[in-house]
């Protein structure tokens, strides 16, 4: 993968003043000065020298101190006022509608040497909707030409806590080009394996790491583009995820991903997990705001055959519940206000080890 040279454009900014001499019989004209023209002398100044309103200079005698008179503000006259740029790195575009601020906007990276015009134009599409989804591009892109039934393997790191999606992108003469994602110990975490040509998988890290990407090209042949994107923080978890079930864990990283796609964030601390058998219940309190639509998720681990989540507001009253045979029951709720919720997880048949966590619209 290739690295971007950034490049820091400064700009000066010129300024201009005139300065006005009194204490003359009558008005005189100013003299303006044009560039490249000798220097017009006002009668009775020293070449050089800046003279105090009202005391000509007398030759023989000491040039006495000079204040500086206070500036003078500028008037602006109405009309467009311009707006300094944000540097950009070459070759990098802004997203459409997206106003340069001092901060770090998420650039879309240019496409690598050689890659497919189609698939570049795909890739550069999508980038542009992962940006606006609250992802920013995690490396530089690649781009590779597979035949039928070969495959690539790239590794790249990705940090525990951070939600990624590793998209895929043919070009001309490819059919079903398939993605896979493996952890740090090898094992298969997600994979995209539908018969099309733009495969994405999506995954959150749950520890810092070399991770491994693979694509295979099951039907046609060509070349290809793919890109990793990257959430921060967007895998915030439940308290002592890492030593639960793995069933757990698989559950809730694929759910998470697919609450980022759809503009919801994990809330910090709004989470927990333990292990329950059938008829148990445990609660959670969580505060919500009012403005933001939350849900609430839980998910069973192995052994867990019907799991229940119930919302109660800051009154006592219940709000969502979700009953639904399953073991990964999901509730929502969008206050009116402000207040403590109180979140019951119930284990209505089987017995094993759970987590909830709670997630919520905008940043």
């Amino acid at each position: 993968m290739g690295r971007v040279n950034h490049m820091t454009r400064r700009f000066g900014l010129g300024l201009s003043f005139l300065l006005a001499g009194c204490g003359q019989s009558s008005p005189q004209p100013i003299p303006v000065q044009v560039p490249g023209a000798p220097v017009v002398a006002v009668p009775g100044q020293v070449p050089g020298v800046p003279i105090a309103p009202g005391q000509p200079v007398v030759p023989g005698q000491p040039i006495p101190g000079v204040g500086i008179a206070p500036a003078i503000p500028t008037v602006v006259p109405p009309g467009p006022t311009a707006i300094p740029l944000t540097p950009t790195t070459p070759g990098t575009a802004l997203v459409p509608g997206q106003v340069a601020s001092a901060a770090v906007a998420p650039v879309i990276p240019p496409p690598p040497p050689g890659a497919d015009p189609r698939a570049a134009d795909r890739m550069r599409e999508y980038t542009v909707e992962m940006i606006a989804r609250g992802f920013s591009p995690h490396g530089a892109p690649g781009a590779d030409t597979l035949g039928t039934n070969q495959s690539d393997n790239f590794a790249i790191t990705l940090n525990g806590g951070d939600c990624y999606r590793v998209a895929g992108f043919g070009g001309a003469g490819v059919r079903d080009l398939d993605a896979y994602l493996y952890d740090p110990s090898g094992r298969q975490m997600v994979r995209d394996f539908l018969r099309d040509s733009r495969p994405v998988v999506s995954a959150c890290a749950t520890e810092t790491g070399q991770y491994r990407v693979r694509f295979h090209m099951y039907a046609g042949a060509g070349p290809y583009t793919y890109q990793v994107y990257r959430s921060a923080g967007g895998g915030v978890q439940a308290d002592g995820l890492a030593g639960l079930d793995p069933t757990v864990r698989r559950r809730m990283e694929v759910f998470t991903a697919n609450r980022l796609a759809k503009g919801f964030r994990a809330v910090p601390g709004a989470a927990g997990s333990g292990v329950l058998s059938t008829n148990q219940t445990q609660n959670f309190s969580a505060l919500f705001e009012s403005g933001r639509c939350y849900q609430v998720a839980g998910f069973g681990g192995s052994g867990v055959a019907d799991l229940d989540v119930f919302l109660y507001g800051p009154s006592g009253g219940e709000v969502a519940r979700d009953e639904a045979t399953d073991a990964t029951p999901v509730v929502q709720h969008c206050p009116n206000s402000a207040g403590s919720f109180t979140i019951k997880v119930k284990m209505f048949r089987g017995t094993g080890a759970f987590a909830m966590q709670t997630y919520q619209t905008g940043q």
